[in-house]
């Protein structure tokens, strides 16, 4: 199984993939996160090339867990940084 990880940092959102029968990294990217800030569909992209099985997202410095189909836009907006309207 390949588990793909995402790490969102000050400077750069990082992702890497580790594959448990391998036991080794497959793929690593990074995202600076002004680009993230900008354009968050750039870690969509980045998570589709991943091509994993599992995803480790962020917590977002203390958010709950949140499965991906209870994932809101306010939500999105809080664990990527970006300014929300509402």
């Amino acid at each position: 199984m390949k588990a793909l990880g995402i790490d969102p940092g000050t400077s750069s959102f990082d992702f890497c993939v580790l594959d448990d029968q391998a036991n080794v990294a497959v793929y690593e990217a990074s995202v600076p996160t002004a680009v993230v800030a900008t354009s968050p569909e750039s870690l969509l992209s980045v998570v589709k090339e991943a091509d994993a099985d599992v995803i480790v997202g962020p917590s977002a410095m203390g958010l709950p867990v949140t499965h991906i189909s209870d994932l809101t836009d306010l939500k999105l907006a809080q664990a990527t940084l970006e300014e929300h309207g509402g």
